[in-house]
C-alpha cells in the first residue's frame, strides 16, 4: 500500500494556491509554501485548521470553499517524484492499493493526470470512509477488499499518520525519509524499515 502526498507526488504548490485563495476570500494573510508543506499529511480539515487564525474557526462552509478552490487547481503544478511511476510498474504484479488523507475527488484527478489509476486495486481517500489515517479503518478495508492478511501487507509512506496507522494494526511500514516529514521526526516513530528514496524500494 502506498501513501500519496510526499510519497508518490508533490502537491504542495497547488495546495498552497487553494489555501491562499481561501484565506484571501476570508481576508486573512496568505501562508508561505513552506508553511503549507509542513501542514500536509493529516487531511484537508487539519490543513485548514492549521492555516486559519484559530483551529476553532473551521466550518463546513470554509471547508467547502477550500475544496472548490483545490478541485479547480489540484493538478496544475503537482509533480510525480522521480521513479514513482517506475516503482509502480515494477511492482504491478502485486496487489497495490492507495491510502491517502487527501480527499478522494482531487486524489482521483491526480491519479488520472499521471496515469496511475490503473495500478491500484483499491483507492481510499481521506473522505472515503468515516475516518482517516492514523485510524486503521482504511487499512482494514483495503485488506478485506484485496483478501490480504496483515502479515502479508506493507505500507509505504513519508508521514506520521502512515507510520502510526500501520503500527495501530501491527503491520510493517516502510518510512520514506525524503518526503514531506523530516527524516528525524519520522525515524523517531520507529518504522519497521526506512529508505531514502522510492528507487531504494525492494519488496
Amino acid at each position: 500500500m502506498f501513501d500519496l502526498d510526499g510519497t508518490l507526488l508533490d502537491s504542495a504548490k497547488d495546495l498552497a494556491i487553494a489555501i491562499n485563495k481561501t484565506l484571501r476570500d476570508l481576508n486573512i494573510e496568505p501562508k508561505t509554501l513552506a508553511f503549507v508543506r509542513n501542514a500536509i499529511g493529516h487531511g484537508a480539515k487539519v490543513l485548514l485548521e492549521n492555516c486559519l487564525l484559530e483551529p476553532k474557526d473551521w466550518t463546513p462552509e470554509i471547508h467547502a470553499l477550500f475544496m472548490k478552490h483545490y478541485n479547480a487547481c489540484c493538478s496544475l503544478n503537482s509533480e510525480l517524484y522521480p521513479n514513482a511511476l517506475e516503482i509502480l510498474k515494477k511492482f504491478s504484479n502485486k496487489k497495490l492499493a492507495l491510502l491517502t488523507n487527501k480527499p478522494i475527488e482531487p486524489t482521483q484527478t491526480l491519479l488520472k493526470k499521471f496515469n496511475l489509476d490503473s495500478y491500484f486495486q483499491v483507492v481510499i481517500g481521506g473522505d472515503s470512509l468515516s475516518t482517516r489515517k492514523p485510524d486503521p479503518e482504511g487499512l482494514l478495508y483495503i485488506l478485506q477488499q484485496t483478501q490480504t492478511e496483515i502479515k502479508d501487507a506493507i505500507l509505504i509512506g513519508d508521514g506520521e499518520p502512515d507510520i502510526l496507522v500501520a503500527q495501530n494494526l501491527g503491520m510493517d511500514v516502510i518510512a520514506l525519509t525524503s518526503g514531506i516529514t523530516s527524516s528525524e521526526k519520522i525515524l523517531c516513530l520507529n518504522p519497521s524499515f526506512n529508505i531514502p528514496h522510492l528507487s531504494s524500494l525492494k519488496l
